[in-house]
């Protein structure tokens, strides 16, 4: 009897952890062939907004169906256990998430400027830069927010914490959330295709703090929605504030180059929301183990 219960324990936690694994591959695979499709797209001429939408619906199609075959078939579980909200919350905490992440940038940028370190020069807002900002808002929810935040945040650090103290979950699901771009560019150079991202210190660190910030945010919120907006906005803020690309939001001239990327968009919009998500955190626990001394009392 001893050796049956053993033998059911041990095929109860392979099932757990092929399950996270095989989210995680299913994220990979589905970056890969996204991005896979999408240079092939680009070679035959393809309109890059063609282009944007194959490549968000080919992730997101992958990733998504996979994540929900894992949960409801191989983990018996539902949808709803990985986004724990109802439509109306999820709006709201998509809202919350986005909010914090303008607020903290729009922040950022009053800041330089009050001390010089920016100066804005003209702004750009059109009828075009609308419209280009929408298709990339829908292009970034497909292709990044959405089928990142389901598995990794979602899915991957749900039955992760199911199994394991909440801080080894925590970084586990980092260390995931780390290995896709590597795992991906690996797939990449193996397959002749050129890198997307290089891979130096400088994208680690910044991914190690993101991926810090958003798994924060959905503890904080208790939603996957939160994390989501965040990410999206984030996107979003970079592309068309910070990097000053073709079509931006505005111009700006920094005396010291690199103000807006390290100031405004990392130490501002990541580390700040981080530093005030964690003492949230610290908030919320202290008063729960308070209220926990208090009942025994």
């Amino acid at each position: 009897m001893r050796s049956l219960k053993k033998s059911n324990t041990g095929i109860r936690s392979k099932t757990w952890m092929a399950a996270v694994i095989l989210g995680w591959l299913a994220l990979t695979v589905g970056l890969y062939a996204a991005t896979a499709a999408g240079r092939l797209l680009e070679a035959a001429g393809t309109h890059e907004t063609v282009v944007q939408l194959c490549k968000g619906g080919i992730i997101s199609s992958i990733s998504l169906a996979a994540v929900y075959c894992i949960q409801t078939k191989l983990l018996r579980g539902t949808w709803r256990d990985i986004f724990a909200n109802s439509l109306r919350k999820g709006i709201i905490h998509f809202l919350t998430g986005a909010g914090l992440a303008i607020g903290l940038a729009s922040f950022g940028f009053i800041i330089a400027c009050w001390q010089g370190w920016i100066s804005i020069t003209q702004w750009h807002v059109s009828p075009q830069f609308t419209g280009n900002l929408a298709a990339n808002i829908i292009f970034a929810f497909f292709y990044e927010a959405l089928p990142e935040e389901t598995v990794l945040r979602g899915f991957v650090y749900g039955t992760l914490k199911s199994k394991l103290h909440a801080a080894l979950a925590f970084l586990c699901q980092l260390g995931m959330f780390l290995l896709v771009p590597i795992s991906v560019a690996c797939l990449q150079l193996l397959s002749g295709l050129e890198t997307g991202n290089l891979i130096n210190a400088e994208y680690v660190i910044l991914l190690l703090c993101f991926g810090t910030t958003l798994q924060l945010l959905r503890n904080v919120t208790r939603s996957l929605w939160a994390p989501i907006g965040f990410h999206l906005a984030y996107l979003e803020i970079s592309r068309f504030a910070v990097l000053q690309r073709e079509q931006r939001l505005f111009t700006y001239h920094e005396p010291i180059p690199g103000t807006g990327e390290l100031f405004v968009l990392f130490f501002m919009t990541i580390v700040v929301a981080a530093i005030i998500l964690a003492c949230l955190l610290t908030v919320r626990r202290f008063r729960a183990n308070k209220r926990s001394r208090l009942r025994l009392l």
